[in-house]
């Protein structure tokens, strides 16, 4: 099978520029709102009021908000019954508490152009946190060099699983 890539245009790039950057605005924008005794549900929300007040025409998906245990994604597999659907996936009454992380996801659509990004914070302190922030800095470097060599993407998600397991994490996404 031969592959075939697109080269985006000047203006395209643009276009991915623009609403990546209008994600990360409303990621950091609500983390800095963010106060213990908020829910994920409230943050999620606010995070899609935020995307639509500034201009989002849609979203690819919903905004998500996990906190604490939830950033670690257990139990969240899709149900074969329900088409890969969990509901444990969705924001919940969660209550954000002192030094817990959070997670924030969304996926904002203008025009022809989508990005999704994640965030992660805590409000107060967290050592877990900070280890894994310093090593998040190998998996970029690892991702971008991986896909400069035009591996596939299953490639590239093998190599981030053994780092992973070199740095004694449990990988997520699958």
């Amino acid at each position: 099978m031969t592959r075939t890539h697109h080269v985006l245009s000047e203006a395209e790039l643009q276009g991915f520029r623009d609403v990546q950057r209008l994600a990360y605005r409303c990621a950091e924008t609500i983390a800095a709102e963010i106060v213990p005794g908020m829910t994920e549900r409230e943050v999620a929300g606010r995070m899609k009021d935020f995307l639509l007040s500034e201009g989002a025409d849609d979203c690819f998906h919903q905004p998500f908000a996990w906190f604490g245990d939830r950033t670690a994604f257990r139990g969240f597999i899709g149900f074969k019954h329900l088409g890969g659907f969990n509901p444990a996936f969705y924001p919940s009454n969660r209550k954000l508490e002192e030094n817990m992380p959070f997670i924030l996801d969304c996926a904002p659509t203008r025009g022809a152009y989508t990005a999704d990004i994640g965030y992660c914070g805590v409000v107060g302190e967290n050592r877990a946190l900070d280890k894994l922030m310093d090593d998040l800095m190998e998996y970029r470097f690892l991702i971008v060099d991986l896909v400069r060599q035009r591996k596939t993407m299953a490639e590239v998600s093998q190599a981030v699983d053994r780092l992973c397991e070199k740095h004694g994490y449990e990988p997520r996404h699958k």
